[in-house]
């Protein structure tokens, strides 16, 4: 019932604006072209919003983040080779795991010919990603910490 008030009001309102748009006064001629600009506005800054938010969940977030990772695990590989540390070596390669597995995640995410993803529960698997990202990032600096506590 409500819904479909809704869609009446709705209707109504746009009716009204293409009216005054082709028949109105001079002022009411001005007022729908000042809301078809803005409607225009608005399109034109929600699909903004979407193309980043598709960069930012195609990998492109997730790849500078692994990216850096990547290097502070070299780091962290090398300084255990060279202590002999073996639990840092153990801590190192799980950590490395995990990161091909996110990287693994990042690049398989699926879509179809006109680069969305398929999937209903996009924002989901994101959050899923965005967690993992962040668990992995605290557990490697947690190893950095240990490693080096004096350089912060």
């Amino acid at each position: 019932m409500i819904r479909s008030l809704l869609r009446l009001a709705f209707f109504a309102v746009i009716c009204i604006v293409t009216y005054n748009y082709f028949f109105g006064n001079t002022t009411e001629k001005d007022q729908s072209q000042r809301i078809f600009k803005g409607v225009g506005n608005v399109f034109t800054e929600v699909r903004e919003l979407v193309r980043s938010e598709k960069t930012k969940f195609d990998g492109g977030k997730y790849d500078v983040a692994l990216g850096k990772m990547q290097g502070i695990l070299e780091n962290l590989k090398n300084h255990a080779a060279a202590t002999k540390d073996p639990n840092l070596q153990r801590q190192v390669a799980q950590l490395e795991q995990r990161k091909q597995a996110l990287e693994n995640q990042v690049n398989a995410v699926p879509k179809d010919n006109t680069g969305y993803q398929k999937q209903p529960d996009r924002l989901k698997q994101a959050a899923d990603m965005a967690h993992k990202l962040e668990s992995l990032t605290n557990d490697l600096q947690s190893i950095v910490k240990q490693v080096a506590p004096d350089e912060q």
